[in-house]
């Protein structure tokens, strides 16, 4: 009886062990998780108060671009912030902003939970490289006319105010032609063209490869042109203008309309608000159109009336990197082709004197990128990289201020006035100081 007594007994103790240390366990597994959660629980505010940093910081940049953005100075004293909740600390953050000799600019953010001078503090860092818009592209014009290898023909009654430069030939037709300016070309220009020419203008382009209004011989003629660089068409970086374009958030989806088509006359143009503009499909021009932005159009580009002029506010004037005040003019760029041919098209300068350069891009078959038939004295640009520009005034005598393309070839009777302000100009996108284009995001501890 009694060894049975002291065999419960030695087993309920053997029992009365196991689950003590069974219950220590869980109330240690439990305690544990109770630390792991409460130590997530701070992570996650720490974040979260390192985010709202960021966001702070990045709204600043854009709000005060003068002091936190590309202007302002290369570093600032960090801001700071706290959430609390009855009175008691939860997070808080230290944020700084550092600008990188790209100008590109760094985001440094930290998160503390409870706060910065707790001691116990848990801490969450992220990292944001930013990098602005790049707002304006330096003046890429020269020349009133030029073309690549497929030459200028003046084959109308034609009036240039500027000069000339053909990567082929020059060549004359049967109406009256004026050059007040210089004319180069790679190959040969006709004499007609070189009897056309009155008063050389007092600026000349950096560079020529035949200049027939010096008093060279054939051999030297020759020798300037081994020695010098033939101009090459403007170059432009299409893919930042499209990615500015679309990083706007004005985009116009048109290709669900009737003909792929929107109109200047449509509410979705005339409310636009400022800045650059993407265009998914063709633009019809029928009636008054503001331009305060760059476009980019996937279509054509149909001129049937209207007055079109930039914003005089947006495309005044405007800083380049030196600090040196420039003109400020737009590309309005589309793949596919553009037609002026209605007499009550008016492409008028705004109060400045500025006026927008219109890009074709379409290069399909020998099909004309640009056929302007425009009447009255226009301001206004037009360049096609990849395709041939026709001037086809007829008995209108249009007038436009730049035709620059693989070809120009004149039909009709009409001008070209070079504005000098072209030389000095910064093509401006149109977007506000500090509008990010891209943004990379980075958790560091």
């Amino acid at each position: 009886m009694r060894n049975q007594k002291g065999s419960i007994a030695a087993t309920v103790l053997v029992y009365s062990s196991v689950m003590v240390v069974v219950g220590m366990a869980i109330i240690g597994l439990v305690i544990a998780n109770l630390k792991s959660s409460r130590f997530n629980y701070e992570q996650s505010l720490a974040l979260q108060a390192a985010e709202a940093g960021a966001e702070e910081m990045l709204a600043r940049i854009n709000n005060e671009p003068e002091k936190y953005g590309e202007e302002g100075a290369e570093t600032h004293p960090p801001i700071n912030g706290t959430f609390t909740y009855d009175s008691k600390d939860l997070s808080s953050y230290e944020t700084k902003v550092t600008r990188q000799p790209d100008k590109s600019q760094i985001i440094n953010s930290i998160g503390y939970s409870p706060n910065v001078l707790n001691p116990k503090k848990v801490l969450k860092e992220i990292k944001i490289t930013i990098a602005m818009n790049k707002q304006t592209e330096d003046s890429i014009f020269k020349y009133a006319v030029q073309s690549a290898s497929n030459g200028v023909n003046f084959g109308g009654t034609i009036e240039v105010q500027g000069h000339v430069y053909s990567g082929n030939d020059i060549t004359g037709g049967s109406g009256s032609l004026e050059l007040f300016g210089n004319a180069y070309a790679a190959n040969a220009i006709d004499d007609k063209v070189k009897g056309a020419i009155k008063t050389p203008l007092a600026i000349h382009p950096p560079y020529s490869a035949y200049d027939y209004l010096n008093s060279y011989t054939e051999g030297q003629l020759q020798a300037l042109i081994g020695e010098r660089e033939l101009p090459k068409l403007p170059e432009i970086n299409y893919a930042a203008w499209q990615e500015v374009c679309e990083k706007s958030g004005n985009k116009i989806d048109a290709a669900i309309l009737p003909q792929s088509t929107i109109n200047t006359s449509d509410p979705l143009i005339k409310n636009m608000s400022d800045g650059p503009v993407v265009i998914d499909g063709n633009l019809s021009v029928d009636d008054d159109w503001e331009i305060k932005g760059a476009y980019w159009i996937t279509g054509n580009i149909t001129f049937n009336g209207g007055d079109i002029k930039l914003n005089d506010t947006i495309f005044s004037y405007g800083k380049d990197d030196e600090g040196n005040l420039r003109p400020l003019f737009t590309f309005i760029i589309t793949n596919g082709k553009i037609t002026v041919t209605h007499d009550s098209v008016n492409f008028l300068p705004n109060s400045s004197d500025h006026f927008p350069v219109f890009i074709s891009r379409y290069s399909e078959g020998s099909e004309v990128a640009v056929n302007y038939n425009g009447k009255n004295p226009n301001s206004v640009g037009f360049f096609a990289p990849s395709g041939e520009i026709k001037f086809d005034g007829a008995s209108n005598d249009g007038t436009t201020s730049l035709l620059v393309g693989q070809k120009i070839d004149f039909q009709g009777n009409g001008k070209v006035i070079f504005n000098d302000k072209l030389k000095d100009a910064l093509f401006h996108t149109g977007t506000k100081p500090g509008t990010l284009i891209s943004k990379r995001w980075q958790i560091i501890k």
